[in-house]
C-alpha cells in the first residue's frame, strides 16, 4: 500500500471513531430520556389512579345522601 491509501483508511477511520462516540452519547441522551418518560409515567399512573379512588368515594358518598334524603 502507498502513503496515500494508508493516509485515506486512517482517515475513514478516524471518522468512524468519531461518529461511534456521537453515537454512543446520542444512546446515553436517549437511555436517559426514556427513563425521565417512564418515571413521568409512573407518577401520572399513580395520579390517575389516586383520583379515580377519590372520584368512587365522592359517587358513593352522593349515593349514600341521596338514598338518606
Amino acid at each position: 500500500m502507498d502513503d496515500k491509501t494508508i493516509e485515506m483508511l486512517e482517515g475513514q477511520i478516524d471518522a468512524l471513531i468519531q461518529r461511534c462516540e456521537e453515537l454512543m452519547t446520542e444512546n446515553q441522551h436517549l437511555k436517559e430520556n426514556e427513563q425521565q418518560h417512564q418515571d413521568e409515567k409512573k407518577i401520572l399512573m399513580q395520579r390517575n389512579e389516586s383520583a379515580a379512588t377519590k372520584i368512587s368515594a365522592m359517587i358513593a358518598r352522593l349515593k349514600t345522601l341521596e338514598n338518606n334524603a
